[in-house]
């Protein structure tokens, strides 16, 4: 009896040392494979800027609002437009800066002669280390400033923002922007792909339904291009955040 009762025991011992070993690997394997151990975040943001039809925009000049982090611009997206800009012909290329405003600083671009437009896209990247439950993409790298944050009659995200235009010979101009945000956990055997696109529709607190779904589905779709009228600040809506 007491040697039946000493095996009985070592293997209840050995049972339980394995499932342990057993449960400790498989926490080891998960840790080691399938847990994010870094962040990877992409921002990117287009301005187009055209001449109204029939018209010629000179000395314009035009403030917009810009990616910050951590209250300052992103700078590497400002890099990456002034890149993009040398492309263009010395008639047609714009001064591109970062300048205070009594809004905070503001994207500035200056053309002698808007006739042809003119097109922008600036881009950044960021690593970071994972954490659990990480503050949202829109208030780390917001577009500043910020004011009046709401939802529209769709239940999306509404804030608004500033805009300046000052220009001669011309009535307006016609703009078109967006501020694309995305994230990624990196895996050792895989990445999982979150976060979501960021919109900004000057000009319109609904926009249109099948730009919304593109959005949704992922980097689909173009920029609303809405015409902006008048000089000196103007108060516009941003979807999206």
């Amino acid at each position: 009896m007491n040697g039946s009762s000493g095996d009985l025991k070592r293997m209840i011992v050995g049972l339980l040392t394995l499932a342990i070993i057993t449960i400790l690997g498989g926490l080891i394997i998960n840790y080691l494979l399938f847990t994010p151990k870094q962040r990877d975040i992409s921002l990117e943001y287009i301005v187009n800027i055209s001449p109204k039809e029939g018209e010629t925009p000179k000395n314009l000049t035009v403030y917009l609002p810009f990616p910050h982090h951590e209250g300052e611009p992103v700078e590497r997206v400002l890099e990456t437009m002034k890149e993009l800009d040398e492309k263009y012909p010395k008639e047609q290329a714009g001064d591109i800066q970062l300048v205070d405003t009594k809004h905070g600083k503001m994207l500035k671009l200056f053309f002698p002669v808007l006739e042809n437009g003119w097109g922008g896209n600036g881009c950044a990247g960021f690593d970071e280390p994972y954490r659990n439950n990480p503050p949202p993409l829109e208030s780390k790298y917001p577009l500043e400033p910020r004011f009046e944050v709401t939802t529209n009659e769709l239940g999306e995200p509404i804030s608004h923002s500033w805009i300046y235009l000052d220009y001669e010979g011309g009535t307006g101009i016609a703009l078109a922007s967006r501020y694309w945000i995305r994230d990624r956990w990196k895996m050792p055997i895989s990445w999982h792909v979150s976060g979501r696109d960021f919109w900004v529709f000057p000009g319109t607190d609904n926009p249109p339904e099948e730009t919304v779904q593109g959005r949704n589905i992922g980097r689909t779709g173009n920029p609303v291009e809405v015409e902006i009228n008048g000089n000196g600040w103007i108060k516009i809506p941003v979807f999206g955040g």
